[in-house]
């Protein structure tokens, strides 16, 4: 026996055993084929037939899919190279048939040797030496009947090489093999695996038209397809087809078509699935919940997710590690961390060890609440419990200590990563770098960023965004705006997280102009600015003294239905107030209240700015005073300002304030007014000449 190496000299040695313990004429060929698989038998870099990501040429027929020039039938009886093609090297193709060659005509005499042999090549998912195989055999004369082809197509679909199972299929009826249901239903699980659920769709509707009727498994496949495709409606409705075709549909059936409604965000479609299979007859079983759990966790239903979870020992199924996996990523989603880590808990209990996927849910979960303190502790746990964390884990472990502003943490977990032998990646370097900038500590993030080549990692748009956020801290204007122009050059294209970031870096340099510039860039490169770009355009356009153009971003925000918020309001009304333009910050100030009400900041922007430099201390001092001396302030502010009393305002902004005040029932403002010894009221009416 030629030795593999490693685990594929193990595995030699043992299907080398268990054929000659049943009699299996053909064990040294097998053992032989199965060392050689072990190697790196794959060649033709530039023709892999793994599905290429990306956009894909319009499908044409099935029929043009699969063709391939050739045919097997020669006059001299060889082997055309193109009628099997296969992903070997020439060199690896002459072992093989040095290897088959020789049991050839014991394979003539009885074919179920070469049966054995494929069938355990599609066992090792060995699919490019089955193939070759197979054409060896027609190359030798040795009759290849379904049986062989089903165990090559096997093979195909086993090694996820979904085209390779198309072309056998589509040659089997040129070498006089009929193809079998079962030849079409692993043709489909090829295609299944691939997420090629148009290609699945259409051999089981060939498997009609060639007079064959599709079985359970069948539509299992295609079902299955459909849920890797994205295509939940069409997995429906292949379920609710079966039944007109008089295929009774199983539990599998159902559990691919909850995991399809899953896939899809439709939870509640899910569990109205789960909910019919005991009138179908069909008993739910772990899988059947699994599904519906993670369903109801992608659509942030952790109550349901939960209920079920709750559920099923009262049908005598005991949940499994997947069951809590999917309750605890619930958890997570909806931000209940205290019952994801409670459920972390009750695992041992149920005697299940949870793995390393848990533990990143059960971190994500504290993550995202910013328990920094619980995340840190399940990461130093995995390892005593024989869980080993990967990136995902320190990542969420980083994030959570950026959440809680523990940058020096952060940082320590980032630099501790690569002596535990876990490589640090994008997501981590991003989260540490946010961590730092968070923190004021600007200058490291931007060390992180320049730190990323050194682990052969390319910046992304989080880092870069995070890069340019550290660049606004510092306040680098240009150093942001280079990092947001250099973005293309390294294939990345900016994003709304990124322009804001450098909006606001203009804005905190005095940059109206370039942030201005900043936000039509946006809408010429078709992004849509949010909030956040707004509000930084509106805060620049403030600290110019562009009272009008901040003005005009406000209407802007509305046309393009986006609702300004407090940070809006505040920055044009102080853009105005600075400006002296009274009667429009009053207006803003109105239009803010009608909106979700006003804060001391905007009232402080008016009244203050308003009062003249003789008396801004006087106006201003109701800050200090606490949050019950807010009207009195802003009463004290309009009777010290000489300008309210030519101008009106006064008595706009009393109207004003009394209407604010019957809304939030403020008794002191109330008691305020309805008290004529009171001495803020009478210098307020003193001051409006009364």
């Amino acid at each position: 026996v030629v030795p593999g190496r490693g685990r594929g000299a193990c595995t030699t040695a043992r299907w080398s055993i268990g054929l000659q313990q049943r009699g299996g004429a053909s064990s040294e060929e097998l053992s032989l084929l199965l060392a050689l698989g072990s190697e790196p038998l794959q060649g033709r870099p530039g023709k892999s037939v793994e599905r290429r990501e990306g956009r894909r040429e319009p499908r044409q027929d099935l029929r043009c899919e699969t063709q391939v020039s050739g045919d097997l039938e020669t006059a001299e009886g060889k082997e055309k190279e193109e009628d099997f093609e296969v992903n070997l090297l020439a060199e690896s193709k002459a072992r093989i048939q040095e290897v088959v060659t020789p049991a050839l005509e014991a394979w003539k005499q009885s074919p179920k040797l070469a049966m054995e042999v494929l069938g355990g090549l599609a066992k090792h998912r060995l699919a490019d030496v089955a193939v070759h195989v197979l054409g060896c055999m027609q190359a030798g004369r040795v009759q290849a009947d379904v049986f062989h082809f089903n165990a090559a197509l096997s093979a195909c679909s086993a090694g996820s090489r979904w085209q390779q199972a198309l072309r056998l299929l589509e040659r089997m009826p040129r070498l006089l093999v009929v193809p079998d249901r079962i030849s079409y239903n692993t043709a489909i699980t090829a295609c299944g695996k691939a997420g090629e659920w148009e290609l699945a769709l259409h051999l089981l509707f060939r498997i009609q038209a060639v007079r064959l009727l599709p079985n359970e498994i069948s539509y299992n496949s295609a079902i299955s397809a459909c849920n890797k495709g994205g295509q939940w409606q069409i997995s429906l409705a292949m379920l609710n087809n079966m039944q007109s075709v008089k295929v009774a549909p199983g539990d599998i059936s159902y559990n691919a078509a909850i995991s399809s409604c899953s896939s899809g965000g439709q939870w509640q479609l899910a569990l109205q699935l789960l909910d019919r299979m005991p009138e179908m007859r069909l008993a739910p079983n772990r899988i059947s919940f699994s599904a519906a759990i993670n369903a109801c966790s992608k659509g942030g239903q952790w109550p349901a997710a939960l209920a079920l979870l709750n559920g099923m020992p009262h049908l005598s199924i005991p949940p499994n590690e997947i069951c809590f996996g999917a309750a605890i990523s619930a958890c997570e989603t909806g931000g209940q961390w205290q019952l994801a880590l409670s459920l972390l808990v009750e695992m041992p209990e149920a005697k299940l060890a949870p793995n390393q996927i848990i533990y990143n849910a059960a971190i994500s979960a504290c993550e995202k609440a910013a328990q920094w303190q619980f995340a840190l502790s399940l990461l130093n746990t995995m390892p005593a419990k024989h869980v080993t964390p990967d990136e995902i884990s320190y990542s969420a472990a980083i994030s959570a200590c950026e959440k809680g502003a523990q940058w020096p943490l952060a940082l320590l977990l980032l630099k501790s990563m690569p002596q535990l032998r876990v490589l640090p990646n994008e997501v981590s370097y991003s989260a540490a770098m946010s961590a730092c900038q968070n923190g004021g500590q600007w200058q490291l993030a931007l060390s992180l960023f320049g730190d990323l080549p050194k682990f052969k990692l390319l910046p992304d748009e989080i880092s870069c965004s995070a890069a340019i956020s550290a660049c606004e801290k510092g306040g680098q204007w240009q150093m942001a705006l280079g990092l947001l122009n250099h973005m293309p050059a390294l294939m990345l294209t900016p994003n709304e997280i990124s322009y804001s970031a450098a909006i606001s870096a203009c804005e905190n340099g005095g940059q109206w102009e370039l942030a201005l510039d900043l936000l039509g860039r946006m809408h010429e490169v078709r992004l849509a600015p949010n909030e956040i770009s707004y509000n930084a355009a509106v805060s620049a356009c403030e600290k110019g003294g562009q009272w009008q153009l901040a003005c005009c971003l406000l209407r802007k925000m509305s046309d393009v239905q986006l609702s300004p918020t407090f940070v809006s309001y505040d920055a044009a009304i102080l853009a105005c107030a600075r400006c002296r333009q009274w009667l429009v910050a009053l207006s803003l100030l109105r239009d803010m209240s009608e909106v979700s009400g006003a804060t001391a900041t905007a009232h402080q922007s008016v009244i203050t700015s308003s009062a003249g430099p003789c008396d801004e201390r006087r106006a201003g001092s109701w800050q200090r005073e606490g949050a019950k001396e807010e009207w009195h302030g802003h009463v004290s502010a309009i009777s010290v300002a000489p300008e309210f009393r030519r101008t009106g305002v006064a008595n706009r902004l009393m109207e004003y304030l009394e209407e604010v005040s019957e809304r939030v029932h403020d008794c002191y403002f109330v008691d305020l007014f309805v008290r004529p010894t009171n001495k803020a009221a009478i210098s307020f009416y003193e001051g409006l000449g009364y």
